[in-house]
């Protein structure tokens, strides 16, 4: 997994009303860690690191983000993949 060394967030993602503002820092890392595959393994801890919050804040996170069609979640064997998609 590439490891985070800074975040761009697209002013779409910025503007969007419909998320706050950890939901936004949320999708850049998943964003920037995908960068290369198109998708991502992060756990939750890995992004509460990063992030100062809580493994709780970020499962919340993920899952707003994944209701509402930011990324979609699958799973292979025991691993969680992480993919974007873009709205922008």
């Amino acid at each position: 997994m590439n490891s985070v060394t800074g975040l761009w967030i697209d002013k779409n993602i910025l503007s969007d009303k419909g998320l706050n503002f950890c939901e936004k820092i949320v999708y850049a890392i998943i964003f920037s860690l995908s960068k290369e595959n198109g998708y991502c393994y992060c756990t939750n801890d890995y992004i509460s690191n990063i992030i100062s919050v809580s493994t709780g804040r970020v499962g919340k996170c993920i899952g707003t983000l994944e209701n509402k069609k930011y990324i979609e979640i699958t799973k292979e064997k025991n691993t969680r993949i992480l993919t974007p998609k873009k709205h922008f």
